[in-house]
């Protein structure tokens, strides 16, 4: 199925999406009216409220055909389809075509970009936390993270930025939202994630003298994959008492509950 967009009236996108979505399950759509969330403050108060990242577009994933076409046309509000050409629609002609090819649509390229920054839930751009040392802008968490060269913009006092983002093939500036997270904090969060990783290793070096894992064990594995099971788990609790010089409790000497090295490194955080 391919991404379309549809024109429509302005403040009512999300009746087509409704509409659109209801004549059309039974042939199969999703429908998407992109979202940001961005802080307004009024009479000293900061609201936090949700606007049309694209006023005027709707955004629609179906395999096109002439039927749903005309269907769609039926629905109050719909202006047009844009007329959004890309190089794969300058080599379409009528001859031999399927009737989607004969539908103008976005790149996957271009819609995936869009769609890994929204929350699919409910169509909106959430908010990323941003650290700011001066000049220097560090995305720690959020649909943003890694891509700090695409904020082109910051007020800091405003709390909202300016996004460049690549779709409908045009570069589109879009104003949103973000939390700020102090130096102070961010330093702390580094210094427990150092922590944390340095208390990861020593754990793999324990369980590596009872069982093989590999030098570099996906998050997540649950060590019964390598081999772990109820008695080497017990040696494994034991060998752990001793290399951390802690007592752990019986009640939490479970194989269910501490299955992965990630399960075990956090239960010995938080007993040192």
């Amino acid at each position: 199925m391919k991404w379309y967009v549809l024109f429509v009236k302005n403040g009512e996108e999300d009746y087509v999406k409704n509409q659109i979505q209801m004549r059309l399950n039974e042939f199969g759509c999703n429908c998407l009216v992109p979202k940001r969330k961005v802080p307004e403050k009024k009479n000293g108060i900061i609201n936090h409220v949700v606007k049309i990242m694209f006023p005027g577009y709707v955004f629609l994933q179906t395999k096109m055909n002439f039927f749903k076409y005309d269907l769609i046309k039926t629905i109050p509000h719909i202006i047009y389809f844009l007329n959004y050409r890309n190089k794969k629609d300058s080599s379409l002609n009528s001859s031999g075509q399927h009737e989607e090819a004969f539908f103008k649509f976005i790149p996957d390229n271009e819609m995936n970009g869009l769609l890994n920054l929204i929350n699919l839930e409910n169509d909106t751009l959430e908010y990323s936390k941003f650290c700011l040392d001066q000049e220097k802008l560090t995305i720690i968490s959020g649909p943003l993270i890694g891509m700090e060269g695409r904020i082109k913009k910051i007020d800091r006092r405003k709390q909202r930025a300016k996004l460049l983002i690549n779709v409908m093939g045009q570069e589109k500036l879009v104003d949103i939202g973000f939390e700020v997270l102090n130096l102070k904090n961010y330093a702390l969060l580094d210094k427990q994630a150092n922590l944390r990783e340095g208390l990861r290793k020593k754990v793999e070096r324990v369980i590596r003298t009872l069982i093989q894992i590999p030098e570099f064990l996906p998050k997540g594995n649950t060590l019964a994959n390598y081999g772990m099971n109820s008695i080497t788990f017990l040696r494994l609790m034991c060998n752990l008492e001793t290399e951390f010089g802690i007592e752990l409790c019986d009640d939490d000497l479970c194989i269910e509950r501490l299955k992965t090295v990630d399960d075990i490194t956090y239960y010995i955080q938080k007993k040192i």
